[in-house]
């Protein structure tokens, strides 16, 4: 049986290889696909990505509020590791994940 053999040149990509087009059907998909995942992306970006970026962006900073933020660098986090309440606080939360969450899990399947 003699099969269609498709004559339309492939366009040739940057990098010298062959692309194959997508058919009608696949770009109407391929639409509706982003279409449908915009609502989430946006979402995502909105109210998660662009939140955690800016908080990045201010622990770099002095801000409060009242006045623009002005950049400060490292001294935040230079100010933190020297506080003794910092390693405190996180000694207690080290010891409760290690030690209080696996008897906690233990008591309950008992």
């Amino acid at each position: 049986m003699a099969e269609t053999l498709n004559t339309t040149p492939n366009p040739v990509h940057a990098s010298g290889q062959r692309r194959e087009r997508r058919s009608r059907t696949q770009q109407t998909e391929a639409r509706w696909c982003y279409l449908l995942m915009s609502p989430w992306l946006l979402g995502f970006v909105g109210l998660t990505l662009g939140p955690m970026i800016a908080s990045v962006y201010l622990s770099f900073c002095d801000y409060n509020m009242a006045s623009p933020p002005s950049w400060i660098g490292v001294a935040n986090y230079r100010r933190l590791w020297e506080d003794v309440l910092v390693a405190k606080s996180l000694g207690v939360t080290g010891w409760w994940v290690v030690g209080g969450t696996p008897l906690r899990l233990i008591v309950a399947f008992v």
